[in-house]
């Protein structure tokens, strides 16, 4: 059996990588509006995200460069060894199994405070709010569903309709 050529074996990976960029678009899409936010530019977000694609962590990363806390240098390094290193870091089963809860307490702590107060002055419990609404519409989608993209899909439309058909 010959071996396939180079162009083939790209054209795999690349035909391959197509899946995974169903749940990475949006998320490129939220950490860029986040980056947008802070007083970082643009450039220094997109160097991370080639650099670290650590999921949740950016998120905790990019708070704390903005606000140009040592520890967010700390954050980087870490996840940039630990993704360069792959494989050869091993990790016990306990410790892999306590740290695969990580990123659902992490989003979950930076998705709540953003839905429930937007603006950061106070809880805003009302259809007046656009992320509520949206954060509401998206959990009933995934809960009936259980389509990942159907509920990203529909979580955006009612945020963007709320917001500019209210607004």
């Amino acid at each position: 059996m010959s071996q396939p050529s180079s162009r083939a074996s790209l054209l795999a990976g690349a035909r391959d990588t197509v899946p995974m960029l169903v749940g990475a678009a949006p998320f490129g899409m939220i950490f860029g509006a986040l980056v947008g936010t802070t007083q970082l530019a643009p450039w220094q977000g997109q160097m991370m995200s080639l650099s670290v694609f650590a999921g949740s962590s950016q998120f905790i990363a990019i708070g704390l460069l903005a606000g140009q806390a040592g520890l967010g240098v700390i954050t980087v390094f870490i996840k940039a060894i630990i993704f360069i290193l792959g494989d050869r870091v091993v990790f016990s089963p306990m410790l892999r199994q306590a740290l695969s809860f990580v990123p659902v307490t992490v989003l979950t702590a930076i998705i709540v405070p953003m839905v429930l107060a937007p603006q950061g002055k106070g809880l805003e419990l009302s259809w007046h709010n656009p992320q509520l609404v949206a954060a509401i519409a998206a959990v009933i989608v995934c809960a009936a569903t259980r389509q990942q993209l159907l509920t990203i899909m529909v979580g955006l439309a009612v945020f963007f309709g709320w917001q500019y058909g209210l607004g």
